[in-house]
């Protein structure tokens, strides 16, 4: 999908004014950089929440070896 998705919008936006291609394509990078900056000064990990991982400070703990 997102392989195919550039080409999408590049014939979509093939028929409309430069000038709004470029609005549309810095407002979305500016907008992918401000959320990362964001993210970043209140701490928290994208994907360590989309993987269910949390922050633990705690120590690892041992596992138990597998009897042979």
């Amino acid at each position: 999908v997102f392989g195919i998705l550039p080409w999408i919008t590049a014939f979509v936006f093939a028929q409309f004014p430069a000038g709004l291609v470029m609005y549309f394509a810095w407002s979305n990078i500016w907008s992918i950089v401000q959320q990362a900056i964001i993210q970043r000064r209140m701490g928290m990990d994208p994907v360590a929440e989309m993987m269910g991982e949390e922050d633990d400070d705690s120590a690892p703990t041992k596992t138990a070896k597998a009897a042979s």
